[in-house]
């Protein structure tokens, strides 16, 4: 694996002479292209009675007996899966540094074919998918394919995604991070329910990146959201960091139209760090993107996939799991046991718990609240080989209705462990 190494953001657009600029241009459009594509592989799968699409990218050297990282990017409003592979050239970053990237599909919402995350952001325009489109459950079990299909490292599971994907992906940091251990958005935004109604279980490394003259998604924020710094800010203290250091970055570009100033928070909780890269006159863009997006200034000096990889491979999900829940899938060989994530997650009433037996033995099923304590046995018996699935009506052994909040799930069988998280809502 090369996941250690540092990528500069000058190798996907290096100095170059004005003379051979232009053969420069042939070549690197007849390139991408190949390496883009030649390793993509699409997928889907039904959830909530919807079929939903994604590609994998598999970077070169995969195929051994290494679990490799996985990033998932998500594309903006009104795009695609496709167009954002395309677009944000991610793919180049992933085959130098060995890691997967998976480019989910958000559900279609209008007759156009429009499509946009579930991101509670109702006001959008156009509108995001309708409120029962359940994008943080979708990613959840999105994950769970993969582990499924592919060697993936379950440990060092990423989000990024820019515009409408990038508020996704602070929506996923929040809700979905007992499976994801760091995030990325470019210029996304926070809103402030979702700030409010953020599960602050655990630190979590967060990269921003926004253009000050964004047309699209001010800088300054706006009714309902947080600003961009303010988001830095809810973060960092969410994290316990410390001020920020400040340094303008080398000017690589000077025909960009705008620079980028790095404010880093440090020394937060489990070595968690926060990054926002305000880009000084950049608009509504993807730095170092494959083309301009005609929507304000694209930034050259920085390669927006680069930065992300660099933060992203500092992180592992095991840095931030509570203390006294037992790491998931701990003590299994890759593909003999199997425990799925419940459905529907948020719930209410009542969820259902999916998992497969390889060999017979003896199965053990627990529920525990968030502070490690027992509040439920659904199994405890011996099992023969087969698929089972066990329901959990929120409540704990004695009857009792448990109050609303997150739980965990744990199961037993023979040497394997796993555990998962679930919301219960009331």
């Amino acid at each position: 694996m090369r996941d250690s190494a540092n990528i500069s953001s000058g190798f996907f657009f290096p100095n170059m002479e004005r003379v051979i600029w232009p053969a420069f241009v042939f070549l690197w459009l007849w390139f991408i292209p190949a390496v883009l594509l030649a390793q993509v592989q699409p997928g889907n799968f039904m959830y909530d009675g919807v079929n939903r699409n994604y590609l994998v990218f598999l970077p070169q050297g995969y195929g051994g007996e290494l679990d490799f990282p996985v990033v998932i990017n998500l594309h903006a409003d009104t795009r695609s899966a496709q167009l954002h592979l395309e677009y944000t050239l991610m793919n180049l970053v992933a085959d130098t540094a060995g890691f997967i990237v998976v480019y989910p599909d958000a559900h279609y919402f209008n007759a156009a074919n429009q499509k946009s995350f579930n991101r509670d952001d109702i006001n959008a325009t156009p509108p995001p998918a309708t409120p029962d489109t359940r994008d943080v459950g979708f990613i959840n079990t999105l994950i769970d394919t993969l582990d499924s299909h592919y060697r993936i490292d379950l440990d060092r599971i990423y989000a990024c995604g820019w515009t409408g994907g990038g508020t996704m992906s602070l929506k996923l940091a929040c809700q979905l991070n007992d499976r994801i251990a760091a995030v990325a958005s470019v210029t996304g935004e926070l809103s402030i329910a979702t700030a409010n109604g953020c599960a602050a279980n655990r630190a979590m490394p967060v990269v921003i990146i926004h253009g000050t003259a964004d047309p699209i998604v001010q800088y300054g924020g706006a009714t309902g959201w947080h600003s961009t710094e303010q988001t830095a800010d809810h973060w960092a203290g969410l994290n316990n960091c410390l001020e920020p250091d400040t340094v303008l970055l080398p000017n690589l570009d000077p025909n960009d139209g705008s620079t980028v100033e790095k404010f880093t928070y440090p020394d937060g909780t489990s070595g968690s760090q926060v990054i926002l890269y305000k880009v000084i006159g950049g608009g509504h863009s993807w730095p170092g993107a494959a083309f301009n997006n005609g929507i304000g200034n694209t930034n050259r000096d920085i390669n927006a996939g680069v930065e992300i990889w660099n933060f992203f491979k500092n992180y592992r999900l095991s840095q931030f799991i509570p203390t006294g829940i037992p790491d998931r899938g701990k003590g299994a060989a890759p593909g003999e046991y199997l425990l799925l994530g419940n459905y529907p997650n948020p719930f209410n009433p009542s969820t259902t718990i999916k998992y497969s037996v390889p060999t017979p033995t003896r199965v053990e099923l627990k529920i525990y609240n968030a502070l490690g304590q027992l509040v439920s046995i659904l199994v405890d018996d011996y099992q023969t080989t087969g698929e089972y699935s066990a329901v959990w009506e929120g409540k704990d052994d004695g009857g009792n209705t448990m109050p609303s909040g997150n739980y965990f799930y744990r199961i037993q069988m023979g040497e394997f462990s796993a555990v998962r998280k679930m919301t219960y809502l009331k």
